[in-house]
């Protein structure tokens, strides 16, 4: 190895780069997918290690391992670590498909589901379609470069074996959360509020003429106009996600500070 220039002190940072990758790798909803095969991912893994490590290879200290538990918990803090980034954009995307399934229930669509591979759970087609316009957004605005920056940072945030993940540290990841679910009730709320009207609407009706079947013609009504206000605010729920993919790097960030100690 010291013939290739290669002490063994950078093949086992190399070692912790490709476990942090992968961790992020596995997690990460965009790589993630069961529709791509464990084998690809793994080489996709490598692949981005073996072209971050030069970038990242002064932040990683050298270590000098002297136990199977020292070393255990060393990998073990750089899955967590690769872990929380990944999950940090799943809980993105979650908020993205909850409200695509709020829009979806309240109009009625809740029989029309489908089996999404990204989450491996049953939703509705609107919130599908949803998710998988986040998707194709995040790639037309440099989504992947995102990805590679927050990767390359990480390691200048917490450098392996520095993780403390305390208090502060879960309160961070709890924030995180609750951010996502109020960016779900944002992108949800045009629609909602437009079909919540339709039943006060259709309430009063039905009480003031009980003669006429007014629920009769509320569902596809709900559809149509659950439809039309959800195009209608297409453009605009674009440009909310475009500003959380541009913001998610330094939440992210934010996130691994504390994290850092």
């Amino acid at each position: 190895m010291e013939a290739l220039g290669l002490t063994y002190a950078d093949l086992f940072a190399g070692l912790l780069v490709f476990v942090r990758v992968m961790a992020f790798v596995a997690v990460a909803p965009l790589f993630s997918n069961e529709a791509i095969n464990a084998r690809v991912q793994i080489l996709l893994g490598l692949a981005l290690a073996f072209a971050l490590y030069p970038l990242v290879r002064e932040h990683v200290p050298d270590f000098t391992v002297t136990s199977n538990l020292a070393m255990a918990v060393l990998m073990t803090q750089e899955v967590l670590l690769g872990a929380i980034m990944g999950f940090a954009f799943t809980l993105l995307l979650g908020a993205v498909q909850l409200a695509g399934q709020a829009m979806g229930f309240t109009m009625g669509m809740a029989l029309a589901n489908v089996f999404d591979p990204a989450t491996n759970s049953q939703i509705n087609v609107l919130a599908q379609f949803y998710t998988f316009f986040a998707i194709v957004l995040f790639v037309a605005v440099d989504g992947h470069y995102l990805f590679l920056r927050l990767l390359v940072e990480s390691f200048q945030q917490v450098a392996p074996g520095q993780m403390a993940l305390g208090d502060a540290g879960a309160r961070a990841v709890m924030e995180s959360g609750g951010h996502m679910f109020a960016l779900g009730v944002r992108l949800a709320l045009p629609v909602l509020l437009t079909l919540m009207t339709v039943y006060a609407a259709a309430g009063v009706m039905s009480r003031a003429a009980p003669q006429i079947q007014v629920f009769f013609v509320l569902h596809p009504l709900n559809i149509a106009l659950g439809l039309f206000m959800f195009s209608a605010m297409l453009g605009v729920s674009a440009g909310v996600l475009q500003e959380e993919f541009r913001s998610f790097v330094e939440r992210s960030l934010g996130l691994l500070r504390v994290l850092g100690g």
